[in-house]
Protein backbone atom coordinates (compact mmCIF):
# COMPACT_ATOMS: atom_id res chain seq x y z
CA UNK A 1 0.00 0.00 0.00
CA UNK A 2 1.48 3.35 -0.94
CA UNK A 3 1.39 6.44 1.30
CA UNK A 4 -1.72 7.93 -0.32
CA UNK A 5 -3.63 4.65 -0.05
CA UNK A 6 -2.62 4.35 3.63
CA UNK A 7 -3.81 7.90 4.35
CA UNK A 8 -7.14 7.23 2.63
CA UNK A 9 -7.54 3.93 4.52
CA UNK A 10 -6.96 5.75 7.83
CA UNK A 11 -9.52 8.44 6.94
CA UNK A 12 -12.06 5.76 6.01
CA UNK A 13 -11.38 3.97 9.30
CA UNK A 14 -11.91 7.22 11.24
CA UNK A 15 -15.30 7.67 9.57
CA UNK A 16 -16.21 4.03 10.35
CA UNK A 17 -15.28 4.60 14.01
CA UNK A 18 -17.43 7.74 14.14
CA UNK A 19 -20.33 5.71 12.75
CA UNK A 20 -19.70 2.99 15.37
CA UNK A 21 -19.89 5.57 18.17
CA UNK A 22 -22.97 7.19 16.64
CA UNK A 23 -24.73 3.82 16.35
CA UNK A 24 -23.86 3.09 19.98
CA UNK A 25 -25.43 6.42 21.02
CA UNK A 26 -28.54 5.79 18.94
CA UNK A 27 -29.02 2.40 20.64
CA UNK A 28 -28.66 3.84 24.16
CA UNK A 29 -30.89 6.82 23.43
CA UNK A 30 -33.53 4.48 21.98
CA UNK A 31 -33.89 2.76 25.36
CA UNK A 32 -30.76 0.63 25.71
CA UNK A 33 -31.24 -1.99 23.00
CA UNK A 34 -29.03 -4.50 24.79
CA UNK A 35 -28.42 -7.19 22.14
CA UNK A 36 -27.46 -4.64 19.51
CA UNK A 37 -25.23 -2.79 21.99
CA UNK A 38 -23.35 -5.94 22.98
CA UNK A 39 -22.77 -6.73 19.29
CA UNK A 40 -20.72 -3.53 19.00
CA UNK A 41 -18.09 -4.92 21.40
CA UNK A 42 -15.13 -7.26 21.02
CA UNK A 43 -15.70 -10.53 22.89
CA UNK A 44 -12.97 -9.55 25.37
CA UNK A 45 -13.92 -5.88 25.49
CA UNK A 46 -14.12 -3.79 28.67
CA UNK A 47 -16.36 -0.93 29.81
CA UNK A 48 -14.81 1.16 32.58
CA UNK A 49 -17.42 3.60 33.60
CA UNK A 50 -19.38 5.50 36.08
CA UNK A 51 -20.87 3.06 38.51
CA UNK A 52 -24.58 2.34 38.51
CA UNK A 53 -26.15 2.65 41.93
CA UNK A 54 -28.50 -0.25 41.24
CA UNK A 55 -25.78 -2.79 41.94
CA UNK A 56 -22.59 -0.86 42.66
CA UNK A 57 -23.19 1.76 45.34
CA UNK A 58 -20.06 3.72 46.17
CA UNK A 59 -19.47 6.57 48.54
CA UNK A 60 -20.69 9.94 47.31
CA UNK A 61 -17.91 11.90 45.67
CA UNK A 62 -15.73 8.81 45.13
CA UNK A 63 -16.00 9.14 41.34
CA UNK A 64 -15.76 5.37 41.32
CA UNK A 65 -15.59 3.32 38.18
CA UNK A 66 -16.81 -0.19 37.66
CA UNK A 67 -15.16 -2.61 35.24
CA UNK A 68 -17.42 -4.72 33.01
CA UNK A 69 -15.38 -7.20 30.99
CA UNK A 70 -16.60 -9.49 28.22
CA UNK A 71 -19.98 -9.76 26.56
CA UNK A 72 -21.84 -11.17 29.59
CA UNK A 73 -20.76 -8.37 31.93
CA UNK A 74 -21.24 -5.67 29.29
CA UNK A 75 -24.75 -7.04 28.71
CA UNK A 76 -25.42 -6.77 32.44
CA UNK A 77 -24.21 -3.16 32.42
CA UNK A 78 -26.58 -2.18 29.59
CA UNK A 79 -29.48 -4.02 31.24
CA UNK A 80 -28.85 -2.13 34.50
CA UNK A 81 -28.75 1.18 32.70
CA UNK A 82 -31.95 0.32 30.85
CA UNK A 83 -33.68 -0.07 34.22
CA UNK A 84 -32.06 3.00 35.73
CA UNK A 85 -32.68 5.58 33.00
CA UNK A 86 -36.11 6.46 31.64
CA UNK A 87 -34.63 8.91 29.13
CA UNK A 88 -31.15 9.73 27.83
CA UNK A 89 -29.98 12.02 25.07
CA UNK A 90 -26.24 11.85 24.41
CA UNK A 91 -24.30 14.61 22.74
CA UNK A 92 -20.88 13.32 21.65
CA UNK A 93 -18.02 15.31 20.16
CA UNK A 94 -14.95 13.52 18.80
CA UNK A 95 -11.81 15.24 20.08
CA UNK A 96 -9.25 12.91 18.55
CA UNK A 97 -9.37 9.61 16.68
CA UNK A 98 -6.08 7.93 15.75
CA UNK A 99 -5.85 4.84 13.60
CA UNK A 100 -2.66 2.85 13.99
CA UNK A 101 -0.54 1.93 10.96
CA UNK A 102 -1.80 -1.68 11.14
CA UNK A 103 -5.29 -0.36 10.23
CA UNK A 104 -6.69 -2.86 12.75
CA UNK A 105 -6.47 -0.88 16.01
CA UNK A 106 -7.27 2.70 16.96
CA UNK A 107 -7.91 5.05 19.87
CA UNK A 108 -10.36 7.87 20.35
CA UNK A 109 -11.22 10.59 22.82
CA UNK A 110 -14.71 12.06 23.01
CA UNK A 111 -16.40 14.84 24.98
CA UNK A 112 -19.95 13.94 26.09
CA UNK A 113 -22.98 15.54 27.68
CA UNK A 114 -26.08 13.58 28.66
CA UNK A 115 -29.32 15.07 29.89
CA UNK A 116 -31.35 12.23 31.34
CA UNK A 117 -34.27 11.18 33.48
CA UNK A 118 -33.43 8.60 36.09
CA UNK A 119 -34.50 7.30 39.43
CA UNK A 120 -33.03 9.19 42.40
CA UNK A 121 -34.25 7.86 45.75
CA UNK A 122 -37.33 6.36 44.08
CA UNK A 123 -38.30 9.58 42.25
CA UNK A 124 -37.87 10.21 38.49
CA UNK A 125 -35.39 13.10 38.35
CA UNK A 126 -33.91 15.23 35.56
CA UNK A 127 -30.12 14.87 35.67
CA UNK A 128 -27.06 16.06 33.77
CA UNK A 129 -23.95 13.97 33.25
CA UNK A 130 -20.91 14.85 31.20
CA UNK A 131 -17.20 14.40 30.76
CA UNK A 132 -14.83 12.56 28.44
CA UNK A 133 -14.55 9.04 27.10
CA UNK A 134 -11.29 7.35 26.13
CA UNK A 135 -11.83 4.49 23.69
CA UNK A 136 -9.79 1.71 22.12
CA UNK A 137 -11.11 0.04 18.98
CA UNK A 138 -10.23 -3.15 17.13
CA UNK A 139 -11.27 -4.35 13.75
CA UNK A 140 -12.82 -7.82 13.94
CA UNK A 141 -13.56 -9.58 10.64
CA UNK A 142 -13.36 -6.21 8.88
CA UNK A 143 -15.74 -4.44 11.29
CA UNK A 144 -14.69 -1.84 13.88
CA UNK A 145 -15.73 -2.70 17.44
CA UNK A 146 -15.17 -1.27 20.89
CA UNK A 147 -12.34 -2.91 22.79
CA UNK A 148 -12.23 -0.54 25.77
CA UNK A 149 -14.32 2.46 26.73
CA UNK A 150 -13.33 4.39 29.84
CA UNK A 151 -15.80 7.02 31.01
CA UNK A 152 -14.65 10.03 33.01
CA UNK A 153 -17.58 11.91 34.56
CA UNK A 154 -16.80 15.57 35.17
CA UNK A 155 -20.42 16.57 35.74
CA UNK A 156 -23.11 14.75 37.73
CA UNK A 157 -25.98 16.96 38.84
CA UNK A 158 -29.74 17.17 39.07
CA UNK A 159 -31.31 19.62 36.66
CA UNK A 160 -33.23 21.52 39.33
CA UNK A 161 -30.23 21.83 41.62
CA UNK A 162 -27.77 22.79 38.89
CA UNK A 163 -24.03 22.37 39.37
CA UNK A 164 -23.22 25.39 41.51
CA UNK A 165 -21.51 25.55 44.00
CA UNK A 166 -20.25 22.04 43.23
CA UNK A 167 -20.58 20.12 40.02
CA UNK A 168 -20.94 16.90 42.06
CA UNK A 169 -24.04 16.37 44.16
CA UNK A 170 -23.64 15.06 47.71
CA UNK A 171 -25.38 11.78 46.89
CA UNK A 172 -24.39 11.02 43.30
CA UNK A 173 -27.25 9.46 41.28
CA UNK A 174 -24.78 7.51 39.14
Amino acid sequence: MDALEARIAKLEAIEDIKRLKQHHIELTDAGYLVDALVDLWCEDGTWLGVFTDIDDPLEAGSRGQTRYHGHDEIRRFWELNGRLYDFVLHVMIPLDIRVNDDLETATGTWKWLMPSTRDVDGVPTATWLGGTQSDEYRRVDGVWKFYTVQVHADLVATHLGGWVPSRYIEESPV
